[in-house]
């Protein structure tokens, strides 16, 4: 009897110390949740448990980003302490600082070491410290991982913010990044209707998703030679000395194809014949080499362009379709850009002109400014048999040959 009573009287205990248990500590409460709602009891509570500080949600975001964001000073205070990461980025790139307009949060985080996001920098227009960040060897393509997902070009382009996307595009930022739900950075432009910086990424090629899946651009079309494609940017844009992101216009691709039609059609549109692709003049930065035109100097014209696939198995076709679109475009004024450089010169095998820069000065083994390498180099990437040995006569080395003698 005894036995069995006391057996009752212990269940019944633990019965009740469970039920006071649930009754004071309540629910469990999720810390992102107890900073949301400024529960510090539960927080210290989850603390005291050994919970990491820096926990993450679902969203990639710490105690202290929702904190911040939602104004608690003494949870922020707590967490800082604690020595949280004041520094700690979300998935869409975000610090706890980006999170917080409380000049009080601000003036706590920033004694603290916190600072905005490079994503924040771009959004609020905040040039020097873009600037900065991209002089740093920053990346300029940064994308962030959440969903939607975005780039800075994307961020520049959707706040309005000119300067901003124009110091992204001179440091090489793609221009056409295509991203799911938003598109490019001209669709980001065009949704808010920031005509400056739409007009700034035409400039520079820029298309819209649609654009791009229906492989619409006046280059794409140049380059096919489609000459209703062509005609269609024609009358739409005014795109015919567009440069695209290489700084090749739509007349070098049409010339590089050797597609009579279309060149003509661009030059009785105002398309330049003597267009040179050239060093980005803002910046003195330089281009990636353009696919179409590997190993080919910068300066070269159309053309040049023309007479840049005569090469190959090939050889005399290609050199028959070369001479005719040289010809057509010598008919409306074209030049070759070997007259402005010795190293255009050399690749397409005028001697003539290598003669007038050697007159005038012209180092024969000076270096080109994008690819850093001599006359004789793209001589003989182009299998020009009588200027390798005009510059050789002449004591021309390639860039390899003047490292080892310790030029």
């Amino acid at each position: 009897m005894n036995g069995t009573y006391f057996k009752i009287m212990k269940h019944f205990l633990l019965i009740l110390i469970t039920v006071v248990l649930v009754v004071a500590c309540g629910p469990s409460v999720d810390i992102h949740k107890a900073a949301k709602e400024g529960n510090i009891e539960a927080f210290k509570q989850k603390l005291a448990a050994g919970v990491n500080v820096d926990v993450k949600d679902e969203e990639g975001s710490t105690p202290l980003h929702v904190a911040a964001w939602f104004g608690h000073k003494e949870i922020v205070a707590l967490l800082i302490a604690e020595h949280a990461d004041v520094n700690a980025v979300t998935d869409s790139l975000y610090t706890p600082l980006d999170k917080t307009k409380d000049s009080h949060l601000i003036e706590l985080l920033k004694k603290h070491g916190a600072k905005h996001s490079i994503f924040f920098s771009v959004g609020k227009g905040d040039t020097k410290t873009v600037k900065k960040y991209l002089d740093a060897g920053g990346d300029k393509n940064l994308r962030t991982r959440n969903f939607p997902e975005k780039t800075l070009l994307h961020a520049a382009a959707n706040a309005g913010h000119l300067e901003v996307v124009k110091m992204l595009i001179s440091k090489g930022s793609d221009i056409n990044t295509q991203l799911k739900y938003i598109g490019t950075p001209l669709d980001q432009a065009k949704r808010k209707n920031h005509t400056p910086v739409i007009n700034l990424l035409r400039d520079h090629g820029a298309r819209t998703e649609k654009e791009l899946k229906d492989g619409a651009s006046i280059h794409s079309a140049a380059k096919s030679g489609r000459i209703e494609a062509i005609k269609k940017n024609l009358k739409n844009s005014n795109s015919v000395n567009l440069k695209n992101s290489n700084g090749v216009s739509p007349l070098h691709l049409a010339s590089r194809y050797w597609h009579k039609e279309a060149i003509e059609l661009l030059i009785m549109n105002g398309a330049d014949v003597n267009l040179k692709v050239v060093l980005d003049s803002e910046t003195n930065s330089t281009r990636k080499r353009p696919i179409s035109f590997p190993r080919m100097p910068y300066g070269f014209t159309p053309v040049d362009a023309a007479n840049h696939k005569v090469v190959g198995s090939n050889f005399d076709l290609a050199k028959r379709y070369a001479s005719e679109t040289v010809k057509l475009l010598e008919r409306y004024g074209g030049k070759s850009g070997a007259d402005f450089s010795i190293h255009v010169a050399a690749s397409v095998g005028n001697i003539e002109s290598v003669k007038n820069h050697l007159a005038i000065g012209v180092e024969i083994n000076i270096m080109d400014n994008v690819h850093q390498k001599t006359p004789l180099f793209y001589a003989i990437n182009y299998k020009r048999r009588e200027m390798i040995d005009f510059l050789r006569k002449h004591g021309a080395k390639t860039g390899a040959e003047l490292k080892a003698e310790g030029k």
